[in-house]
């Protein structure tokens, strides 16, 4: 994927971001980047922090806005790391460009991209970017910094200098308060922008519900449809990582319940890039889950979809025997099963949900009605839980379409264990997806 995933230590005064000896490094997602020793930079988290903001601020008042994106060519250069995070934060999607390129596949790219903002050295510019840049009618905002370290800008056609100084100046990363942030950035949407806020893991953001559930999600209904909060929140949901209870759960489904708010739940890296773009143009509150263990998974990705609707469920694989309904992390494990399964002369039907609320429920009916049996594979608890809403939705629309009962297949109901066998044996594996299927046939 094109864009950068960092993480937030506990405390930020003391820790520093993951790094090689004093030295900051970023992990992109399927890859360790940069990989010379050259490109990396002598940088404390708080630093990083306070400059990124102030650089996320710097690129909304040259008139940046969410969902645009932010090209780097030429990334060995120390700012980076500002520009890289900074993007993220005013809620752009930052895509590198290596300088091993030429001009016509860095324009190509940049044209499929759409991007809005170049930040770049002086002399790439020169050399690959001004000779075609009539080819790139949407590329608004030119970030250029001088071999030497001196940052200028081209507004449109007009050359000016900025203050790489001055842009980092006068802003403040936020307090590690989830209930105190998240009321921010809605008081901020009801103010007219457009924020995006990460709380890092499913688990904090129950000390942010007041504001999500009590606020946010009902601030339309109550104000006689007078506000918006036009606000996406991201987090990461799931288990497999061996951090036990407290840091493992997938609580999307307790958020599919309220209305007032969307849930989108990626399961591959085409949807996790495109994503953002729909939630941020959406009026309403919109929480989107990442599920932990795809945030290095690799894909074939494109750079820009006409089409692109996240709010219907898609036919990741067809098939007639059963469907598999899944979504976000278990979506991987439900596409191996139906391979596995298919060596077996099994045709297996997997259908990833995408949106938990609100569900589509046309795509999920006809599915059903093409293969006559569905298994639910939910990483949730099984009691109280979304497998169960698709269970009865499926028993109310298509009772007489279902060959056999609607089967379930969620995590143990016992609270997380840290040891990696009993974790594994908790959560629903390829191999058990395989055994519920051959069972029900």
């Amino acid at each position: 994927m094109d864009h950068a995933i960092i993480r937030k230590p506990a405390d930020d005064s003391t820790c520093n971001l993951p790094h090689d000896g004093d030295r900051v490094a970023l992990r992109f997602i399927g890859r360790d980047w940069p990989k010379s020793s050259s490109a990396v930079q002598d940088i404390s988290y708080a630093q990083l922090a306070q400059q990124s903001c102030r650089f996320a601020n710097a690129l909304h008042a040259l008139g940046v806005q969410q969902g645009d994106v932010v090209f780097a060519l030429a990334p060995r250069i120390p700012p980076l790391y500002t520009v890289v995070l900074g993007s993220l934060r005013a809620g752009c999607v930052f895509s590198p460009l290596f300088s091993a390129f030429g001009p016509e596949p860095i324009i190509a790219r940049m044209t499929k991209g759409v991007g809005k903002v170049l930040f770049t050295l002086a002399s790439y510019y020169r050399k690959k970017v001004a000779p075609v840049r009539d080819q790139l009618p949407a590329l608004q905002h030119i970030i250029l910094i001088d071999d030497d370290g001196s940052l200028q800008a081209l507004l449109g056609n007009t050359p000016g200098a900025l203050d790489f100084h001055a842009l980092m100046a006068g802003a403040s990363d936020a307090p590690l308060s989830e209930l105190g942030f998240t009321g921010i950035v809605v008081g901020a949407a009801l103010g007219g922008l457009r924020p995006v806020v990460e709380i890092m893991t499913v688990n904090f953001a129950f000390l942010a519900l007041d504001q999500i559930i009590n606020s946010a999600a009902v601030m339309h209904h109550m104000s006689g449809g007078q506000f918006s909060v036009p606000l996406v929140i991201r987090m990461t949901t799931g288990g497999g990582r061996q951090l036990a209870a407290q840091h493992s759960n997938a609580f999307e489904g307790w958020y599919a319940h309220i209305p007032g708010i969307k849930i989108l739940v990626p399961g591959t890296v085409e949807d996790a890039r495109h994503m953002l773009a729909p939630a941020l143009a959406d009026p309403d509150p919109v929480l989107i889950f990442e599920h932990a263990l795809l945030l290095n998974r690799e894909e074939e990705c494109r750079d820009h979809i006409a089409d692109f609707n996240p709010w219907c469920a898609q036919v990741r694989r067809a098939g007639t025997q059963l469907t598999l309904l899944s979504y976000g992390g278990m979506l991987v494990k439900a596409m191996a099963a139906a391979e596995q399964l298919a060596q077996q002369g099994i045709d297996i039907e997997v259908v990833d949900l995408r949106c938990l609320r609100p569900l589509d429920d046309a795509t999920i009916i006809a599915s059903v009605a093409r293969t006559h049996r569905v298994l639910v594979v939910d990483e949730g608890w099984k009691t109280g839980s979304l497998s169960a809403e698709l269970c009865a939705r499926i028993v109310e629309q298509a009772f007489y379409e279902l060959d056999a009962p609607v089967q379930r297949l969620c995590r143990a109901e016992v609270p997380m264990p840290y040891a990696k066998p009993l974790e594994e044996a908790a959560l629903p594996q390829v191999a058990d997806i395989v055994a519920k299927v051959q069972e029900m046939l």
